[in-house]
């Protein structure tokens, strides 16, 4: 009896362990409040959605994304964030955590695409090449 109790206890654990990250992938850049930064050591204190305080340092994600620290300013944070819309191949951003100047001002969120736009392609024509003495340079 207590082994199969073990084994539903483990199993539960294991599928928690599992399902937490999906159920947090509705989180946005844009509900996360930037608390403090220390540009020098590489930290921030982040307010998550659901109020919680968290240090975060370089290389870390932030909670209920896919976003990562990349660089921490004095005015902003600076994150990789993969998004994606469904039946579409997922796209790498670079995005601004912009830290509001006043108290219950929204964060704003600028992104950048990480791949740039698409190379240009372009056809050139070369001409027929000169028949020697049909075009004579005069020279005097």
């Amino acid at each position: 009896m207590k082994t199969e109790l073990k084994n539903t206890l483990r199993a539960i654990g294991l599928l928690c362990l599992w399902v937490a990250p999906f159920a947090q992938a509705d989180t946005k850049l844009e509900d996360f409040s930037i608390m403090a930064v220390g540009p020098l050591d590489g930290r921030a204190v982040v307010k998550s959605p659901d109020g919680k305080l968290q240090v975060m340092k370089l290389g870390d994600t932030l909670p209920g994304t896919q976003a990562k620290l990349l660089q921490v300013l004095p005015d902003k944070l600076v994150v990789e964030d993969t998004v994606g819309k469904e039946g579409q191949p997922a796209v790498k951003q670079t995005a601004w955590i912009i830290k509001s100047n006043k108290p219950g001002e929204k964060t704003q969120v600028q992104r950048f695409d990480s791949q740039g736009p698409p190379p240009v392609v372009r056809e050139v024509t070369v001409g027929q090449p000169a028949t020697p003495g049909k075009a004579k340079a005069k020279t005097k």
